[in-house]
C-alpha cells in the first residue's frame, strides 16, 4: 500500500487486514488476528429487522473506544464469482468512507476492514468503525418533528448533503432516512452522518436523471409537503442548478 493512503495492510494466514493508520498498533493487530472472536461476548450483538440479511452487527468497547463490527457473508454464487476479481463490499465501504470524509460528507470513522479468502475466493469480511455518541437516525427525528419549521430544517439538511454527494460524483442506491444519523441536537442546524455505505459508489458525473433514480427511493416515503421542500432545496444546492418541478417529475417517473 502506498504511504499516502491513510491505511496500512497486514496479512495473517487467510485474513488480510487494512487498518486506519490512526488506530494501527500492536494491540490492534493482536486483536484482529482472531476475527472469529470479534463479535463474541463481551461484544453485544444488535438485533435488526426480520428482513433477510447477509450481514451481522455487534457493538464493543476496545480500550475505552466504542466500535461497531459488521460481518459480511456471501449473498449468492454470482457475488462470490465477482468477488474473486474485486475487493469485498466491506473493503469498498471502508475506502468509500475515507473518500466521502475528504469530500465533506461525514461518515463514522473507519478503523479496519478484513477479508478472509480461500485462495482468491472470498469467504467473509469484517468492517470496524468507531461509534459516534449522541446520535439518532434521521428517520427518528423526522417522526418527532412537531412543526413545519422543524421539517424544513431536516429536509434542507438531507437535501444539501445528497446534493454534495452527487456533486462529488457518488451515487447512492439506498439513501433512505434510516441510513443517516443526526449528531447531537437536530435544530437549528442538523449535522448528518452517512452510514451503511454499501450502496454508495463513485460514478463520476451524476446527471439529473441519475440523481432522480437514486432519490426516488427516499422521495416516495415523504409527504407531499416534504417532497416539494426537499426537491427545491436539493435543486438549489446542486452546483449545476436544476428545476425543482422537473426534477420531481423525474423522481416520480421511477415511483
Amino acid at each position: 500500500m502506498a504511504l499516502s493512503r491513510p491505511w496500512a495492510q497486514f496479512k495473517d494466514g487467510s485474513v488480510t487486514w487494512w487498518i486506519n493508520r490512526e488506530f494501527d498498533g500492536a494491540d490492534m493487530r493482536d486483536r484482529l488476528r482472531a476475527p472469529e472472536t470479534l463479535m463474541a461476548p463481551p461484544a453485544e450483538r444488535l438485533s435488526r429487522d426480520a428482513a433477510p440479511r447477509n450481514t451481522e452487527v455487534a457493538r464493543a468497547e476496545w480500550n475505552g473506544v466504542a466500535v461497531y463490527i459488521k460481518r459480511y457473508h456471501q449473498k449468492n454464487v454470482v457475488q462470490t464469482v465477482k468477488d474473486i476479481f474485486r475487493p469485498s463490499r466491506a473493503r469498498r465501504t471502508f475506502e468509500t468512507s475515507f473518500a466521502l470524509n475528504e469530500s465533506g460528507i461525514a461518515t463514522p470513522l473507519p478503523i479496519a476492514v478484513g477479508e478472509i479468502r480461500a485462495g482468491r475466493r472470498l469467504k467473509e469480511a469484517y468492517l470496524i468503525t468507531k461509534a459516534v455518541p449522541d446520535t439518532k437516525t434521521f428517520f427518528e427525528h423526522r417522526a418527532l418533528a412537531k412543526h413545519r419549521s422543524q421539517t424544513r430544517l431536516l429536509m434542507r439538511a438531507i437535501a444539501r448533503t445528497l446534493a454534495k454527494l452527487h456533486d462529488a460524483g457518488y451515487s447512492h442506491s439506498d439513501p433512505n432516512l434510516s441510513n443517516w444519523l443526526v449528531v447531537g441536537a437536530p435544530y437549528p442546524d442538523p449535522q448528518l452522518l452517512a452510514i451503511d455505505l454499501d450502496g454508495v459508489r463513485h460514478v463520476g458525473n451524476v446527471s439529473a436523471r441519475a440523481a432522480a433514480k437514486d432519490l426516488y427511493r427516499l422521495v416516495r416515503y415523504l409527504s407531499p409537503y416534504e417532497r416539494a421542500w426537499f426537491a427545491a432545496q436539493y435543486c438549489r444546492a446542486r452546483k449545476r442548478r436544476l428545476e425543482a418541478r422537473t426534477f420531481l417529475r423525474l423522481c416520480q417517473a421511477h415511483m
